[in-house]
Order: C-alpha cells, then structure tokens, then sequence
C-alpha cells in the first residue's frame, strides 16, 4: 500500500469510530466586510474567552481532532487571535487559517509565516476591483485582500484562493482562475452552491449563478482539466458526508454542530464537555445513523455521482436533513449534461415530495 493509501486508509478508520478528526472553529462571526452572499450574522456578543477557546483545543486534541480549521467571521477581528492559533500551534494541530486578508499586513503576514500553517485560505471574488468591491461592499477592499495574498505568497505561504460562484463573477471564473495563479496561490478553488442564511434567510439566494452560467463554468472547467470518466456514486451504505462523523464544528459561542452548515446544536462547551456532546449530542447521533439509501429521493437518483448534495442546504429547502437538496439537483443535472455533451435543460428540477419544484425562485 502507498503511503498515500495508507493514510486514506487510517483516517477512514478513525472517521468509522467517530474520532473527529476534523474540526472547525469559527473563533468570531463578526467581520469588516459586508459580503452579499454571507451565511453568517455579524454578532460578536458571548464569544468564548482565551481561556475557553484554549480549553476548547485542548479539548479537540484530547479527544484525537488532528486538523483544525480556525475562520470567522474574520480572525484577526479578535485581538487575541494570535494567542489562540498560536496554542493550536502547539498543541500539533494540522492547521489552516481563514481570513479575508484586509489586516495581513507585514507584520502579520511575518507573523503567519512563521505559525507555519498547512494553509491559509482568501476568498477572492472578482479578478477586478468593481466585480469584488460588488460583493463585499468595501471600498479598497480589493487591494487589501489582493495585496494580502500576495504578502504570504512572497513569504512561502500556502494560499488557497476560493470563490462562491455567483451571478456576478461567473462569466469572469477563467479570468479569475488565471488572476489568482498570477498572484502566487497555490490552488484557485470554486463553489456553486449558494446558501441562505444560518437563520434561513433567502436574500443570498438572490446571487445564485443562473443555469446558463452553470453551464458556462462547468465547460470552462472540463476544457480547462479535460474530458474524465464519470465520477463513481458513493455506495448506499456509505456515509453522505463526515458531519458529525469525523468532523465537527464550534461556533464562537461554544455549540457543537455537525458541520458549518448544519446549525444544529448538540451542546454547548460552557454546559458539558466536548467529549460528553461528542459522544451523546442528538442532531450528531442522527448524522451517525445517516446513510445515502436513507436519503429521500438521493439513493435512486441518476445523477448522484454528480451532486454536491448538502445536508444542511437541504434542511433550510426542504426541513429534512435527509430530504434532496434542490439546488444540488440543478447544478448535478447541469453538471452531467456538460461531461456527457449534452444542452444544459433550463426546465425546472421536480423532485417527488418536495415542497417546491422551482430551485430558483
């Protein structure tokens, strides 16, 4: 066995005995940028203290967490940020940091290149100020995320650009795919799924990409990598996702969700332990008992090789984790029709029991 295989092999065993390998843990919601797109409210009231969050890690690591994502929000909006990654640091986290850029100056950006992150991951909107400036409704904040970016990079950070794609930058995905290399990133990621707000609130629903444009990236990218052989569906045994399986997530407050996307709580750190909610939180038992033939409509669908299906997407669309998550239906069809060279079909997703049949209202 490669030593490639090897660890997919280990972390695959660990994940089936519930070690939450992964963790996540959104140190503030609260951020300098107004993204139109955001899941997230703005709220820094009851965050967890340096002592707390210093806990919380120990807590992670004591019960077998290995990599850590540290987000917001924006990081370094808490001020004792530093001292909070740097006792992730060693505590021998894996660790990848979250930020928007606009207070990595070189002090800072000296700062992380000494931390020596897996990772620090930018989200970069547009390859142009107005494109970008469109989405966070921050005058200047182009050039200080862009000059972030390039501030690591010099410095031999490993940095991931990433972009929601959206009605407004869709069309400029290529161009901004070849902006970010020109910068020094070390991978340029994107995603299609646009959600609604922790709370349910549509209004980000607005920016999804049209299924047009769905179309236009998915044939970018399969221009761009190649044709490939269809991707191959997850067994029906199999677990849809690792949430609340073999990663977790902790907001600033200190609940326990499966995942960022599933704002279920199992329990608070200020209540019971880490470790007690691991192992007996509700909403992650539920995860647990979660399979793909249990998923409504997924299990039979054609297209499930293809679909980013989201649990927590398809809470906010359906009430149901379990229920299919619509907008995953749009793009997967679009998705497929482009890897097969097929017309994109605009006709409207139906799915059997769903409340709606329209994924775009």
């Amino acid at each position: 066995m490669s030593a490639e295989g090897f660890f997919v092999d280990l972390q695959d065993r660990l994940i089936a005995r519930h070690v939450p390998l992964h963790a996540q843990f959104e140190v503030t919601e609260r951020c300098n940028y107004a993204c139109t797109h955001c899941y997230l409210p703005h709220d820094g009231h009851g965050e967890l203290t340096l002592d707390e969050s210093k806990a919380l890690l120990d807590a992670l690591a004591d019960a077998g967490s290995l990599f850590l994502t540290l987000t917001g929000g924006e990081v370094f909006l808490r001020r004792d940020f530093p001292e909070i990654a740097e006792h992730a640091k060693a505590r021998d986290f894996v660790l990848r940091i979250f930020t928007n850029g606009w207070f990595v100056d070189d002090r800072r950006a000296d700062w992380l290149a000494a931390l020596e992150p897996v990772g620090v991951e930018i989200s970069l909107y547009g390859a142009d100020a107005k494109t970008f400036e469109t989405v966070t409704q921050v005058p200047g904040s182009f050039d200080r995320t862009t000059g972030a970016i390039q501030r690591l990079t010099s410095r031999g950070v490993r940095v991931r650009a990433k972009t929601p794609v959206m009605n407004v930058n869709a069309r400029q995905l290529p161009a901004l795919h070849d902006f970010a290399m020109s910068l020094g990133v070390e991978e340029f990621s994107w995603d299609p799924l646009v959600a609604p707000m922790d709370g349910g609130e549509s209004a980000p629903l607005a920016l999804r990409p049209s299924t047009d444009d769905l179309a236009f990236v998915f044939a970018w990218d399969r221009e761009r990598r190649g044709p490939s052989a269809a991707p191959v569906a997850k067994p029906l045994d199999a677990a849809p996702c690792n949430a609340g399986r073999g990663a977790v997530s902790i907001s600033p407050r200190g609940d326990i969700f499966p995942c960022v996307a599933i704002k279920i709580p199992a329990g608070n750190i200020r209540e019971k332990s880490f470790a007690e909610i691991w192992e007996r939180g509700d909403v992650l038992q539920t995860m647990r008992n979660i399979t793909i033939s249990s998923l409504r409509e997924c299990a039979t669908c054609d297209d499930r090789p293809w679909c980013p299906r989201c649990a927590g997407m398809a809470r906010h669309e359906e009430g149901s984790l379990t229920a299919p998550n619509l907008e995953a239906c749009r793009v997967a069809a679009a998705r497929r029709a482009v890897a097969e060279g097929r017309p994109v079909s605009d006709e409207p997703i139906v799915r059997p029991g769903t409340r709606r049949l329209r994924v775009i209202s």
